[in-house]
C-alpha cells in the first residue's frame, strides 16, 4: 500500500467489531462499494439497497470516514516504515534511531494519525527495530555514490577476473601463484572495546605513546596457492629523514639477521611506493618465486606498469601479473578477505596484553618491539598447521580449488584455551600467554616476548 492510496483503501470487514454490524465477505464488499460510487445517497437508501440495516451502514460508513481503525492505522504504518527504511538502505544511506522517528512521524502525519495517539517514543522505535531484526552495524566500507549505483557491474568485473584466473591455473603449480599486498599498521595498535561497567561515562584507555597512534607503517606478506606463506615479511617503517639513524642501522640489521624471516626498510610516510615495490620483488619475490608464475595483485598503480615485474639481470624467471579489478578487492583478494583481519587481531592482542604485563620494559612504537612482534606473528602463521585455513582464503573468493578440510584460526590457537596451563620454560610457574603453533608448548609473556633464542621466530619442530 502506498501513501497515495491513503485510506480510501482501507477495508473495514476486518476491525469492524463482531455483532450485528458483522457481514459476509462478500455482502460486506457490496456495501463498501455501494458507499463509495454513492457517498451522497441516504444510509435508509444504501440500507434498502444493499438488504442490510441502518446500522451497519452507519457503522461501514464511520469506518471509511475515519480510514479505518488506529490498530490498523499502525500496522499499516510499520509497513510503510520498514519499506521506506529498507529503500533507504539499497541507497546506500545512513540511517539512526532519529531517522527512523522522523519517518515513522511524518508517516504517521499522511494517514492522518492523531499526535496524541502516537508519538514515535524510544520504547516504540525499540520494538520496531526488534520485529525486523534491525541492529547498529559497523560500516565496514565506504564508497561515492557513482560507484555505489555500479554495484551490480563491479561485481561482474570480479566474476570475470575470477573466471580468468581460473581458466589459467592449470597452467602453474600450486606453489607458483601467489598474492601478495600492503596493509598499514598503527605504531602502537590496540582493540576498540573494552569491558566496563554498564552506565560508564567516557570510556578511557591508557596506552604507551599517542603519537604513535596516528602513525603508520606498511607490511606486505606474501600468499601461496598452496597454503604456505613466503619466506620474508616485508616492513616498511616511517622515518622522518627517509633513512634509519646511523645509530640504530647496525643494531636493526643485527636483529632482522636473527630473526631471519623479516626485511625491514622505511621511508618518509611509511607507506610503499615504486621504489619500495623494486626493493620488495629483488629481496622477498623473486628469490622465492618459481620459474614461472602466476602473480594476483590488485589496481595499484606500480601494479599495473609490467616494467616493474621484470626480472633482475640473470634471473630468467618470467611472471605472469593479473590486476584485480578496483573495488573488488574485498571480495576477491585473498589476503584481504581472510588475511588480514586475523593476523591484526594477534597483534592486538600481544600490545594489550603487553601494557598489563609489569615485567615488559620495551616501548610498543619503538623499531625493535614493531620487527620482533611482526617476526613472531608472521612465523607462527606460517606454520604448516594453517595451511588449510590460508587455502581457504583462496576458496573463499572464488578460485578453483577444492574446499579445504580441517581448518585452524590461528589466532585462536595461538591465545584460546579451554584450560589453564603453566608456562613450559624451566623453572617457571607463570601462566601460559600464548602457545606455539609448530611445537604446541605453551609459553608465558615474558618468555613469549624476551626469549633470548627466539623460539616464536625460529622454531620447526613441527608437532601434529
Amino acid at each position: 500500500m502506498t501513501l497515495s492510496q491513503g485510506h480510501l483503501d482501507f477495508d473495514p470487514t476486518e476491525y469492524l467489531p463482531t455483532g450485528s454490524t458483522r457481514l459476509h465477505p462478500h455482502k460486506a464488499k457490496q456495501l463498501i462499494e455501494t458507499l463509495k460510487s454513492r457517498p451522497n445517497q441516504s444510509p435508509d437508501a444504501i440500507a434498502s439497497r444493499v438488504n442490510v440495516n441502518v446500522r451497519t451502514v452507519y457503522a461501514y460508513k464511520k469506518a471509511l470516514k475515519d480510514g479505518g481503525s488506529i490498530r490498523k492505522k499502525l500496522q499499516q504504518l510499520d509497513s510503510l516504515l520498514f519499506d521506506e527504511f529498507c529503500d533507504l538502505r539499497e541507497a546506500g544511506l545512513l540511517i539512526r534511531d532519529n531517522d527512523l522517528r522522523q519517518m515513522a512521524l511524518d508517516i504517521a502525519a499522511k494517514l492522518e494519525i492523531a499526535s496524541d495517539q502516537f508519538r514515535a517514543c524510544e520504547s516504540w522505535i525499540y520494538r520496531f527495530k526488534k520485529h525486523h531484526r534491525i541492529k547498529i552495524r559497523k560500516i565496514t566500507r565506504y564508497m561515492t555514490y557513482r560507484q555505489f549505483v555500479c554495484l551490480d557491474s563491479i561485481a561482474q568485473e570480479g566474476l570475470e577476473y575470477v573466471e580468468r584466473v581460473n581458466s589459467l591455473l592449470p597452467q602453474f603449480d600450486s606453489d607458483q601463484v601467489y598474492n601478495f599486498d600492503q596493509s598499514g599498521f598503527q605504531r602502537e595498535i590496540h582493540r576498540q572495546v573494552t569491558l566496563a561497567i554498564c552506565g560508564t561515562k567516557g570510556i578511557d584507555a591508557v596506552v604507551d605513546n599517542l603519537n604513535a597512534m596516528s602513525h603508520s607503517y606498511t607490511i606486505m606478506p606474501l600468499l601461496v596457492l598452496s597454503g604456505r606463506l613466503g619466506p620474508k615479511l616485508y616492513i616498511c617503517l616511517q622515518e622522518v629523514s627517509g633513512h634509519f639513524p646511523k645509530t640504530k642501522v647496525t643494531e636493526i640489521n643485527t636483529l632482522v639477521q636473527k630473526l631471519g624471516n623479516v626485511f625491514v626498510t622505511c621511508s618518509t610516510s611509511g607507506k610503499m611506493g615504486t621504489k619500495d615495490l623494486h626493493v620488495y620483488l629483488e629481496n622477498c619475490f623473486w628469490p622465492f618465486a618459481g620459474n614461472r608464475s602466476l602473480l594476483n595483485v590488485d589496481s595499484w598503480t606500480p601494479f599495473k606498469k609490467a616494467q616493474n615485474f621484470k626480472p633482475p639481470k640473470g634471473c630468467n624467471k618470467t611472471v605472469v601479473v593479473e590486476n584485480i579489478p578496483p573495488k573488488t578487492t574485498y571480495d576477491r583478494q585473498p589476503l584481504d578477505r581472510q588475511f588480514f583481519r586475523t593476523y591484526k587481531s594477534s597483534i592486538k592482542q600481544i600490545y594489550d596484553y603487553s601494557l598489563r604485563d609489569k615485567c615488559f620494559k620495551s616501548k610498543l612504537h619503538h623499531r625493535d618491539t614493531i620487527i620482533k612482534i611482526h617476526s613472531f606473528v608472521y612465523h607462527q602463521y606460517s606454520s604448516p598447521r594453517f595451511s588449510s585455513w590460508l587455502q581457504r582464503a583462496w576458496h573463499v573468493c572464488g578460485f578453483a580449488i577444492d574446499e579445504p578440510s580441517d581448518i585452524f584460526n590461528p589466532h585462536q590457537y595461538l591465545f584460546e584455551f579451554k584450560r589453564f596451563l603453566k608456562c613450559d620454560s624451566n623453572n617457571c610457574n607463570n601462566l601460559f600467554f600464548v602457545r606455539c603453533t609448530w611445537c604446541q608448548r605453551v609459553f608465558c609473556f615474558d618468555h613469549f616476548y624476551n626469549d633470548p633464542n627466539f623460539h616464536f621466530s625460529l622454531c620447526i619442530n613441527f608437532v601434529e
